[in-house]
């Protein structure tokens, strides 16, 4: 008789360990730090001084590497209004804090994985904002063809942004009806015969 329960699945082990939702959050909100302020500092460096304006490609037209300080929010809007823009920021963070915490008793490995993306975005973004009193951004994306020319972002607003697409979908996964018609999966612990 094993003294630790056996789980059948990787899911089923997880959702029956809050910590290791909390370890997977935060080693992953670490990573997303780490590369966010790596990738910055490397930006900053090429484009201190007389570089700022530079423009350097990466795809073509379509995918470059620029030096912006954004003061404001998402797509540079709020930089005149810092107190609303700070009101935002608050809101934002009570609600994932809510989020995180309502979810925290009954982990789900993806829902982890969002909130660490989440979270360490967060905190690289509020990072630069707090030392520099901006946000360093550099990924610009276009499609001249279309005339589309998307924001400039860093790679802390891209982790946000996978975070939040993932936590919609295990928040829709979660609660969406079971469907009754699926097959039990579950073998029965009495041998047949």
């Amino acid at each position: 008789m094993a003294l630790v329960p056996q789980f059948k699945t990787f899911h089923e082990r997880f959702s029956k360990t809050p910590w290791l939702g909390d370890l997977l959050t935060g080693l992953v909100a670490l990573a997303v730090i780490l590369a966010d302020q790596v990738t910055k500092a490397l930006v900053v460096a090429r484009f201190a001084g007389i570089h700022q304006d530079d423009v350097v490609p990466v795809f073509g037209n379509v995918l470059s590497i620029v030096y912006l300080q954004n003061t404001g929010s998402a797509f540079s809007a709020f930089q005149n209004s810092p107190v609303i823009l700070a009101i935002l920021i608050l809101i934002a963070c009570c609600v994932v804090a809510w989020l995180y915490w309502s979810q925290r008793a009954h982990p789900y490995f993806w829902r982890s994985l969002a909130f660490g993306f989440i979270i360490g975005g967060a905190v690289g973004n509020l990072a630069d904002r707090v030392r520099l009193g901006y946000v360093v951004d550099f990924i610009h994306f276009q499609l001249p063809a279309i005339h589309f020319n998307f924001a400039v972002f860093n790679v802390a607003d891209s982790c946000i942004d996978i975070g939040i697409f993932l936590l919609v979908i295990s928040l829709w996964r979660s609660f969406r009806p079971s469907d009754s018609r699926r097959p039990e999966t579950a073998q029965s612990d009495t041998p047949s015969g």
